[in-house]
């Protein structure tokens, strides 16, 4: 269901008092199965982890201004994907095409889900 600004919120503070005690994503095995505990497993890891990357960790990068997704970044995705020549979306790099930052403020999972909406 949908995250509730409470929920957000809560999320928010997990992580970046894991990240105070040292602890991120790529530094803790098991990271997102913490936070989700810490929620009192409300909800799920994989949930806190996309909630985190598709929404919260790009306001939080640019200091809580949010990026709309605009017309050029649906034709660079295109674009991006065809170049690949992947006849399946199952095949894309999701995560290399969302490492690219010179154009994607978004997660490998939002990046998907763009593609999808689009299909």
């Amino acid at each position: 269901g949908r995250w509730t600004k409470a929920e957000e919120s809560h999320l928010l503070e997990i992580v970046r008092a894991l990240a105070q005690e040292g602890q991120t994503p790529r530094t803790r095995h098991g990271f997102w199965i913490e936070v989700s505990k810490r929620m009192d497993n409300a909800r799920g890891p994989k949930q806190c982890q996309n909630k985190w990357s598709d929404s919260l960790e790009p306001k939080t990068r640019s200091q809580n201004k949010s990026h709309d997704w605009t017309h050029n970044n649906t034709v660079v995705l295109v674009h991006k994907v065809a170049c690949l020549g992947m006849g399946n979306e199952h095949d894309v790099d999701w995560k290399g095409l969302a490492a690219n930052t010179s154009w994607s403020r978004w997660s490998a999972h939002a990046l998907q889900q763009k593609w999808r909406k689009l299909k």
